[in-house]
């Protein structure tokens, strides 16, 4: 099940029994006590109303091709748009208000999340996050509990996290992106998952996936660490150097002593790294 943010409105998937089989998607409103129905058209997966209550996404196999097509709805019209899986429709997704973030396995960039705008018409998704390799996953699990109400979602930003075999950019980190586009990414923390570890289940179910809480300082999820995915980890997330990141200041300064004892500057500013020699000459 999904809620609005302010507990009123709620998703959930309608099953049948004896089979278990699924029906599709129903929507109570607490205010009226009012359901909607929405039958499944497709192989259904799962439905997500959004944070403000008006939208509801439901993510279904429409024409039995590759992947999940996405079902968006007004709740307050009954208006209804499809979104293709070609075309962009997003899995491992979380909403905002008015909109979703999520992962586009078919765009022609690498582990893309997109961004889409339910207001818009037609529809059309905002490139927000991509890394340089497919050789392993980008985040699989996007979280945005951090969403707000009184902010465009190009002053947002969402964050996700993924666990990998593989060597690659941000394949075992928690990461952050901004909402506008503009496709800057904040590495936050690795994730401490060890895959080969005993018990947890195979290697998506020991990935992390993790959330953040609704300020959007604290990112927590649970790691294995330990040994058998015991664990619980949280971080505090720097998000003001997602938005605000210092222009003209001092860079910051790390200090390395070699073997012989010697200190060594290294300071950091842009894209340039100057380095201070014993004896201040460079």
């Amino acid at each position: 099940m999904h809620s609005s943010d302010d507990d009123t409105v709620h998703s959930a998937t309608l099953l049948a029994l004896p089979d278990y089989r699924m029906l599709g998607c129903v929507v109570y409103h607490e205010d009226t006590g009012a359901f909607q129905y929405f039958p499944r058209i497709g192989t259904f997966n799962e439905c997500h109303v959004d944070k403000s209550g008006r939208w509801l996404m439901s993510l279904e196999d429409v024409d039995h091709r590759f992947d999940l097509e996405m079902r968006i709805f007004d709740l307050r019209t009954g208006n209804e748009r499809l979104v293709w899986d070609q075309a962009g429709a997003v899995g491992h997704a979380d909403m905002g208000y008015g909109y979703v973030a999520g992962a586009d396995n078919w765009n022609i960039f690498p582990n893309v999340v997109l961004l889409w705008d339910f207001s818009k018409d037609p529809l059309s998704g905002l490139l927000v996050s991509h890394n340089t390799t497919w050789t392993a996953p980008g985040p699989n699990h996007i979280a945005h509990g951090n969403a707000r109400p009184d902010a465009p979602a190009d002053r947002q930003y969402a964050c996700g996290s993924s666990a990998s075999r593989t060597d690659a950019v941000w394949s075992n980190e928690i990461v952050c992106f901004r909402l506008d586009g503009s496709l800057g990414v904040l590495v936050v923390a690795p994730v401490l998952t060890d895959l080969d570890a005993p018990g947890g289940g195979d290697d998506y179910a020991k990935e992390p996936k993790g959330s953040l809480d609704v300020t959007g300082r604290y990112f927590v999820w649970t790691g294995n660490a330990g040994g058998d995915r015991l664990d619980a980890f949280i971080v505090k997330v720097p998000a003001e150097l997602l938005f605000a990141p210092p222009v003209g200041g001092v860079p910051p300064i790390l200090s390395v002593t070699d073997e012989s004892g010697t200190l060594i500057l290294l300071g950091f500013q842009n894209d340039r790294t100057e380095r201070t020699p014993p004896g201040g000459v460079e």
